[in-house]
């Protein structure tokens, strides 16, 4: 039966292929939950009037929140229609490199149409790779023929450590920083914005990590954050400036938000700190994180960040991540880097002194970290590819 239906495939992608010896398909792809650079790119190239027949894949085509002009070319991942495009197609942009992400089809049918399917895929990213990853990101551990980058830095990184060839590299930037240069001064707020912990939060049961609430509450990564959202010197700070802190934490720690004891406030507590955050970056004059590749969004725009990683050295002993060293190291990074509350403090103010200014040493590495800062992203990928 399997033989069968691989050999019915290969006739049906040949059989297209005669009878539309001219059709271009290019098939764009995010993660089946989110929208990311693929649907940014899709959206722009859409637009264009080139004879390329375009689609989006994602898991729920009717509920993408998308004009009808681009709903109506979302497809649902492994429909048959998504599969038969597949096929057929010339190109597939994706964000994620996992297999099951691009192809709709298991290992063994894919390899067994290895002759007749002909597309190229075209690897976006989601956000700079900044820590030390080659086991999965090695060029022979993922499914991709070329890889977008943003910076001079991966370019000599993917080559380096990552097996890839200079020509294999479409140095265009990603697509969503398009819609990330803002169009108004930010306004005066910081965000506080961490990662998550491998080690403070559990398995997958029934699609949803489980809580550690022991671990997490004597962990110092809660400790610390927690003394320094309700610490007094916190609220003085804030209030003289005239500012706001909006505290967002991952989404796989969403579950233990209550426990910061931010509603309701303890008595020192400030009210100009808020749980939550904006959808985007552009309203913050500051940020506050710690090796997440949210810094490097922040890089981006050219305003200063400072890191807090109160657990650093269960980060560096490979406790807390899947990875436990950075390309970029924080001591050698883009802001301060502060490993208690009080330390966290201190660079604030001293960055109120500099009136919310990055040190010049960080502007200046900030400056020359992107290729273009310029919103042609898109159009500068479209032109490689077309």
């Amino acid at each position: 039966m399997a033989k069968l239906k691989i050999i019915l495939l290969a006739l049906y992608a040949r059989l297209m292929r005669r009878l539309r010896p001219g059709e271009r398909v290019w098939l764009y792809t995010d993660r089946l939950d989110s929208v990311d650079n693929a649907f940014w790119q899709f959206q722009h190239d859409l637009a264009q009037r080139d004879g390329v027949r375009r689609f989006y894949v994602c898991e729920k085509p009717d509920k993408l929140d998308a004009p009808e002009k681009e709903r109506k070319h979302a497809i649902a991942f492994g429909s048959w229609k998504h599969r038969l495009l597949y096929l057929r197609c010339e190109k597939i942009l994706t964000s994620f490199s996992q297999y099951s992400i691009i192809h709709p089809f298991g290992k063994p049918t894919v390899k067994a149409l290895g002759d007749v399917l002909r597309f190229e895929v075209i690897y976006l990213q989601h956000g700079v790779l900044h820590a030390r990853l080659e086991a999965l990101y090695h060029k022979k551990n993922i499914p991709c023929d070329r890889m977008v980058i943003s910076t001079d830095f991966e370019r000599l990184n993917m080559v380096s450590n990552y097996g890839f060839g200079v020509g294999e590299l479409i140095c265009t930037g990603m697509a969503r920083y398009d819609l990330l240069l803002p169009a108004r001064p930010p306004e005066r707020r910081i965000l506080l914005s961490p990662s998550w912990r491998q080690n403070l939060i559990g398995p997958f049961v029934e699609n949803r990590r489980q809580p550690l609430h022991e671990a997490f509450l004597s962990s110092r990564y809660f400790t610390e954050t927690q003394a320094f959202l309700n610490s007094p010197r916190l609220a003085a700070f804030l209030e003289q400036h005239g500012l706001t802190l909006d505290f967002q934490s991952h989404p796989i720690f969403r579950g233990y938000d209550s426990l910061f004891l931010i509603d309701p406030a303890p008595e020192g507590h400030s009210p100009r700190v808020h749980l939550g955050g904006a959808p985007d970056l552009n309203p913050y004059l500051a940020m506050i994180t710690d090796y997440s590749s949210i810094a490097l969004d922040f890089v981006y725009l050219e305003r200063p960040l400072l890191y807090f990683v109160p657990d650093y050295e269960d980060f560096l002993a490979g406790r807390t991540h899947s990875y436990k060293e950075l390309h970029i190291p924080l001591e050698g990074a883009f802001g301060p880097l502060a490993r208690t509350q009080e330390a966290l403090l201190d660079a604030l103010e001293a960055l109120a002194a500099r009136d919310f200014a990055p040190e010049e040493l960080h502007r200046e590495r900030m400056s020359a970290f992107f290729h273009s800062r310029e919103a042609t992203h898109r159009k500068a990928l479209y032109d490689v590819l077309i």
